[in-house]
């Protein structure tokens, strides 16, 4: 990916365009030298400050992440908050996406422009975060 097809994703990521960001999440799971160019102006931005809290849950299959998730996002949005939920599953053998899904639990939110609900595949990776994590936090806090 060029530096000239980066920049529209940056403008719509700093715009607030879901889509931007929902194209730039893709690039960092699969594209690793334009990820890094992302990265690179994300981190770089004139005036760039962090402003959003990032929370991570864990736990067992059925012990209610969802479902406190969901709760979560409930209570941000009523004071007028936007929320990012981020849902790390396993690889599909198949796609190398997520395979779980953990959005479809959480279908109260979906149309609510004030929610980006993304799932990404860990990819075997050690402990089961996928790689894609920090960067996405970086894209997220930009947007």
């Amino acid at each position: 990916m060029s530096r000239s097809a980066i920049r529209p994703l940056l403008r719509g990521i700093r715009n607030g365009n879901m889509l931007a960001l929902a194209k730039a999440v893709t690039v960092l799971e699969n594209n690793l030298s334009a990820k890094a160019a992302l990265l690179k102006y994300l981190k770089s931005a004139p005036n760039r400050k962090s402003r959003g809290l990032s929370i991570a849950i864990t736990g067992s299959p059925g012990s209610g992440k969802s479902t406190l998730i969901a709760a979560l996002a409930k209570l941000i949005r009523k004071n007028r908050k936007t929320v990012a939920i981020v849902a790390v599953d396993p690889t599909s053998p198949k796609t190398g996406g997520a395979f779980l899904g953990d959005r479809v639990r959480m279908q109260r939110h979906a149309t609510d422009e004030g929610v980006f609900i993304r799932s990404l595949g860990h990819r075997g990776t050690p402990g089961g975060l996928s790689l894609a994590t920090r960067g996405l936090i970086v894209c997220l806090d930009a947007y």
